[in-house]
């Protein structure tokens, strides 16, 4: 890069106040409005020197080119030249009066005051200030979230454990109604079987009048005990 290069507005603005390009000119000065010759390479009467001029100047002011050690090559020229001038935000072309195709062939641009490309650019950097400042760092952004999700699956975790106690515990609980179960039952039997006992006592002590009255043989344990003897 050369030393003292201008941007490509303030050098556009020189190169046409010189009038070495022909056919680049003002239109409109006080407009600021002007005009490039934009002839195809493929065109008949094409001609470096009147048509390709500013392109190279370009390209020899940004350092691309070196007369005498580089090749010629005014389709690369062209390309970057309009590259760079649509890149520009204080440069803008009129499409409905350029004339892109022919034999004359130009482009019309027009360049706006710098006051309302400032006026922009300060607009730029206050919505980037704006938006940086409404947007929090990623740690703050991401902390409320990195702690809702500890909590979650800290609690997803606690409620397992608690499943899982309540799942070991129901065996014991079956195990011990099933055991209250067969001690109620087997406080049944034994109820029974002290009625039955205390029933067998009452009708031995029984005098022989009542035996006889509820159809007991008295003589059946005596036949039995003879039978023994």
């Amino acid at each position: 890069m050369h030393q003292g290069r201008l941007r490509l507005r303030p050098w556009l603005e020189e190169q046409i106040d010189s009038g070495r390009h022909p056919g680049v000119v003002w239109l409109d000065q006080s407009a600021r409005v002007l005009q490039i010759p934009w002839k195809h390479a493929a065109r008949h009467g094409w001609n470096i020197e009147k048509d390709a001029t500013l392109f190279r100047n370009w390209a020899i002011h940004t350092g691309r080119y070196k007369p005498g050690a580089d090749k010629p090559d005014p389709k690369t020229w062209k390309a970057n030249f309009r590259c760079a001038l649509n890149s520009l935000t204080d440069v803008h072309e009129l499409q409905d009066k350029s004339i892109k195709k022919g034999h004359n062939a130009f482009r019309v641009y027009t360049l706006l005051p710098h006051s309302k490309t400032v006026k922009r650019h300060k607009a730029s950097r206050c919505l980037e200030s704006d938006s940086e400042a409404a947007t929090p760092p990623q740690t703050q952004r991401n902390t409320p979230l990195e702690r809702f999700t500890e909590a979650f699956w800290k609690l997803s975790d606690d409620r397992g454990r608690e499943d899982k106690c309540v799942e070991e515990q129901r065996p014991d609980i079956t195990f011990s109604q099933g055991n209250c179960t067969r001690l109620q039952l087997n406080k049944t039997d034994e109820h029974e079987q002290t009625e039955a006992v205390l029933k067998v006592r009452s009708l031995v002590d029984m005098p022989f009048s009542s035996k006889h009255r509820l159809g007991v043989d008295s003589r059946t344990p005596a036949s039995k005990h003879g039978s023994l003897a």
